[in-house]
């Protein structure tokens, strides 16, 4: 398994300090999905040996980056058939615009996803927006697994979501 971790902060400086590069507040959710799909997937399958296709990719990330792996993957299912959300920051005001493509028909969302996974600790800040979202997800009949942990947003529970999700991949 190749492992790739860009910079989830797209267009903004890697260092302390003003950002060289300012993102309108209305292309800051895009610009991030623009930067995965396809500059990150294209450059791993030009520059490493893989097996192309979604069958072959998964997206996995916490909390902000649980957030991307959401937009990124839900509404690139002919990118990714594995998807895992670890303390995902959830918009749920938001949920039924940014996944509206999945849940328009759902019978073939879930054909194309073999493994769809959320972790979220139950002292986490995160958690009822988390709750919320599964309850979507099962009333829109999204198949997906929700693990609800002990703890709070904190290195030890992602670890332990990360140990529980990649050997579920590729299967």
């Amino acid at each position: 398994m190749i492992v790739v971790m860009p910079y989830g902060r797209a267009g903004q400086s890697t260092t302390f300090g003003p950002a060289p590069v300012v993102v309108p507040p209305n292309q800051r959710n895009l610009t991030f999905p623009n930067d995965v799909v396809p500059d990150v997937i294209d450059f791993v399958e030009k520059n490493y040996r893989i097996a192309p296709g979604a069958d072959n990719r998964a997206i996995a990330g916490l909390s902000m980056g649980g957030n991307q792996t959401l937009i990124i993957g839900l509404n690139h299912l002919d990118l990714f058939h594995y998807i895992g959300a670890f303390s995902p920051v959830i918009m749920n005001g938001n949920a039924e615009e940014d996944f509206k493509t999945l849940f328009a028909d759902a019978a073939a969302a879930n054909k194309k996803l073999k493994v769809f996974n959320i972790y979220i600790g139950k002292e986490d800040t995160l958690y009822m927006s988390n709750v919320s979202f599964h309850h979507l997800l099962e009333q829109k009949q999204i198949r997906h697994g929700f693990t609800e942990t002990e703890g709070a947003h904190v290195w030890w529970n992602w670890r332990d979501y990360l140990v529980d999700y990649a050997p579920r991949l590729f299967r």
